[in-house]
């Protein structure tokens, strides 16, 4: 999108990009703080259901001994930080991530504004994506300096995105000339089968996650190429695609209300009907409160941002 906007104006607005991030990620994003301080330490310090869930509940009480510093690093949007340095809070935790994209963007927009040449922009995209491997290259050389940039490249791993960006440059200026590629069933499938292998199978090896970020950023150029009959397209798939955000952030603390209320109904011991009961419950109610949130809460954020600040649309570059 970025791209796009650069061909049409000629530059990046990046007071319109920010103010769109800011609209789309923000609200829901202090929500989920807001609750994660408030509204859990509440339920699990009053609801004997919520203290027999121990794995929550210790998290909780570990929370609460130093609560301040670790709310501030949310504030400041450094929540892989505060995961990284700081005990895990119960329903934010994995805000982790939207933190990395939020200081992605720091950078993201400029170096795509300010670089004209395509051969430049795309060594630059590949720079960054490599970054693993070039904390490995300097590890070799010197070990105290390349185990530093490792664990900054963990908290930061802005590589990940890059690799994306990657893809966004091929769909953006080779398009016409890959849609073959991309239409091909056989590749398709031979990418997919090579994903689910990636996720499920045990092995380790040089690169492994270099190769699964590309597989996944192939991944999603598969899915996106219009009028392909046999991927994973579907009305009701985008229908959930729209509320993505929503089950992302709110799933964590669906987790603990349905593992401390099941916990009181079904005995551990019973495995099946256990099992059955959770991950019923945590995706119905997680889909459930999303579209709740989206369609009362986040779509008014969204609307504003569609109106004043769109440049180029979702999904028609």
């Amino acid at each position: 999108m970025l791209l796009t906007e650069r061909g049409i104006t000629n530059r990046i607005d990046i007071k319109s990009f920010y103010l769109r991030r800011i609209l789309r990620i923000w609200p829901l994003y202090y929500l989920i703080v807001l609750l994660s301080f408030t509204l859990i330490p509440f339920l699990a310090n009053t609801i004997p259901a919520f203290q027999q869930e121990t794995h929550y509940f210790n998290k909780v009480l570990k929370l609460q001994e130093s609560p301040y510093s670790i709310l501030v690093l949310f504030l400041l949007f450094l929540p892989n930080f505060a995961l990284a340095l700081k005990p895990a809070v119960v329903g934010a935790a994995q805000s982790w991530s939207v933190g990395v994209e939020e200081q992605f963007y720091l950078i993201w927009p400029h170096l795509i504004n300010r670089i004209g040449n395509k051969l430049i922009l795309l060594i630059g995209f590949i720079m960054i994506g490599l970054l693993p491997q070039w904390a490995d290259l300097i590890h070799f050389i010197h070990p105290a300096i390349g185990e530093t940039l490792h664990f900054i490249i963990k908290i930061i791993p802005i590589n990940v995105m890059a690799i994306g960006g990657i893809g966004a440059f091929f769909l953006y200026y080779h398009k016409e000339s890959l849609q073959a590629f991309f239409k091909s069933a056989t590749l398709f499938v031979i990418n997919t089968l090579l994903f689910l292998i990636l996720c499920s199978v045990d092995i380790d090896f040089p690169a492994k996650n270099l190769l699964f970020d590309i597989v996944i950023m192939l991944e999603i150029l598969f899915v996106i190429q219009s009028h392909f009959k046999i991927n994973i397209r579907h009305k009701q798939l985008e229908r959930i695609g729209e509320i993505s955000y929503g089950v992302y952030m709110y799933h964590p603390l669906m987790m603990y209300c349905c593992f401390s209320l099941w916990n009181t109904v079904i005995p551990i011991q019973n495995n099946i009907g256990y099992n059955i009961s959770i991950y019923v419950s945590v995706i119905l109610s997680t889909l459930a409160i999303s579209r709740l949130s989206y369609s009362m809460f986040e779509r008014k954020f969204i609307a504003i941002k569609n109106k004043k600040f769109t440049v180029v649309q979702s999904g028609k570059h």
